[in-house]
């Protein structure tokens, strides 16, 4: 006998106990009403933590998630970043360095220019690199040599400043201890023979100040001095000659 419902249909036969369900799509059991999953998804596991997901019976392509640890990448520090983060610790120092650079050059340039006035006893270039109270006594020395017929053969050595500080007043000037080395042959005009010969080392307290865009002496005076003893002719001769 068949009995037909909408949604299914039932046959029973002959001795048969096992019911049938179209709908459903179950086949054998006793209950009727019981409604079927879906099968669940394999799931295949790779190595490095990589899932491979596959849907049974969709068509679709299998979904891969990547389980591993995420890497986040820190952006890397540029040289002008690094060079912000670390200062130089030197700065102030080296503001100090340059201005005793320049009192170095000053001292130099008073050297190199001596050479050639004491040679020709020329008072007129003394200006370039003094002003003031060491102006006026190396005119004076120039002036005695000039008087006594003589020049000076002078061979600098070598200048070293050991500090310097600032003198308080108006205009801005700056007391600068150094350390002068200088060769000096006095000469006669007349023969061009050498009178006397010394190989000086000097401590020098210069007194400095800016004079338009550069640095003059404006004062000196000896705090120390050696000598090897003068050879040659009056030795006389040598005591009046333009020193540091």
């Amino acid at each position: 006998m068949h009995i037909r419902s909408k949604n299914s249909e039932v046959a029973s036969g002959d001795g048969a106990g096992g019911t049938e369900t179209s709908a459903g799509g179950t086949t054998g059991g006793s209950n009727p009403d019981k409604v079927n999953t879906p099968p669940t998804p394999k799931t295949t596991v790779r190595p490095n933590n990589t899932t491979i997901a596959s849907a049974t019976n969709t068509g679709k392509r299998p979904e891969i998630k990547n389980q591993g640890p995420k890497i986040t990448q820190s952006p890397q520090t540029t040289q002008a970043e690094k060079t912000v983060a670390q200062p130089d610790e030197q700065t102030g120092q080296s503001g100090d360095d340059a201005l005793k650079q320049e009192f170095l050059e000053a001292i130099r340039g008073w050297q190199t220019l001596k050479k050639t006035a004491v040679r020709n006893c020329d008072t007129t270039i003394l200006s370039k690199v003094l002003s003031g109270k060491a102006l006026d006594k190396q005119t004076l020395a120039i002036g005695w040599l000039v008087k006594k017929k003589d020049y000076y053969e002078l061979i600098p050595k070598g200048v070293t400043v050991d500090r310097y500080e600032e003198v308080p007043g108006t205009p801005k000037r700056y007391a600068v201890y150094a350390q002068v080395k200088e060769l000096s042959r006095l000469m006669d005009q007349t023969t061009n023979k050498m009178l006397s010969e010394r190989d000086d080392a000097y401590k020098v307290k210069y007194t400095i100040e800016k004079t338009g865009d550069h640095w003059s002496i404006y004062d000196s005076d000896v705090i120390k001095s050696t000598a090897t003893t003068p050879t040659g002719g009056d030795q006389s001769k040598a005591t009046n000659k333009p020193k540091h």
